[in-house]
């Protein structure tokens, strides 16, 4: 469900599509930008009323050599008859609580942290992202996204 994934990223980082129903979950990555705990994708279309749900949770991560530490952090997309909807929640960001509410903290130096951001993009499609932190270098991570058109 990340849309626009880092370089970084492995093809074993969960990215559950829809139709065919899907879930992926690594217990935890590796990676070069740093440690991703109980990252989940899932997508599920139920036929009967044409519903189509998205969900990526992540339980932590700790990123950017741990200049960035992520806690519960859950993005959720639905397409359904009446139209597109999304939400997102973080637990905390650096020890900070977060919740529903959309924003960003700046880690000078190191890189700034989008939390609860929604979207459409020009083609019709909803974006969720729970994280989306901008390196310096100008880089973009996603962290629990999920989009539906």
């Amino acid at each position: 469900m990340p849309s626009r994934r880092p370089a970084a990223w492995s093809r074993s980082t969960p990215d559950a599509a829809c139709p065919p129903n899907s879930a992926l979950t690594p217990a935890a990555l590796s990676l070069g930008i740093g440690t991703i705990n109980a990252l989940h994708a899932d997508c599920t279309l139920d036929p009967a009323t044409g519903t189509t749900t998205a969900n990526a949770p992540v339980a932590g991560a700790s990123l950017l050599s741990g200049a960035i530490t992520i806690t519960d952090v859950d993005a959720h997309c639905v397409a359904d008859a009446t139209g597109l909807y999304s939400s997102s929640n973080v637990g905390t960001i650096n020890g900070t609580p977060i919740g529903t509410g959309s924003g960003s903290l700046g880690t000078p130096g190191v890189a700034t942290v989008f939390f609860n951001e929604a979207s459409t993009t020009p083609g019709g499609q909803l974006q969720r992202n729970a994280i989306r932190i901008h390196t310096l270098l100008g880089q973009d991570i996603i962290l629990a996204g999920c989009g539906l058109a």
